[in-house]
């Protein structure tokens, strides 16, 4: 028995193999999306504080979030000149949170 057979008939809360499972590997697939989603697992980070931490440049690291943003992965707030980044509450935010998690720290 493969591990995924062993797992057939578990539900762990987690959204079948759809879109939205599609959807959440292929951002992590990315690795400027990885180390974006890495900094939103401590918690809701300003643009400032992701550019901060991402080798990229400003324009790459909004059109990141952008995709992100609608992909349903992450939700945003503006604060007066902030915009800030969180996991979103759907599916996709939730699954990618709990798979962030159990990755390693940059």
């Amino acid at each position: 028995m493969n591990n995924c057979e062993s797992l057939a008939g578990v539900d762990a809360g987690l959204p079948g193999p759809d879109e939205g499972v599609i959807t959440v590997l292929g951002a992590m697939a990315a690795p400027a999306r990885l180390r974006i989603l890495q900094a939103l697992c401590e918690g809701e980070q300003t643009v400032s504080a992701l550019l901060a931490r991402q080798p990229i440049s400003q324009p790459n690291l909004s059109q990141h979030l952008a995709n992100l943003y609608r992909s349903g992965i992450v939700d945003k707030r503006r604060a007066g000149t902030s915009i800030y980044y969180r996991f979103a509450a759907s599916e996709q935010g939730r699954l990618t949170q709990r798979i962030c998690g159990l990755l390693p720290r940059p």
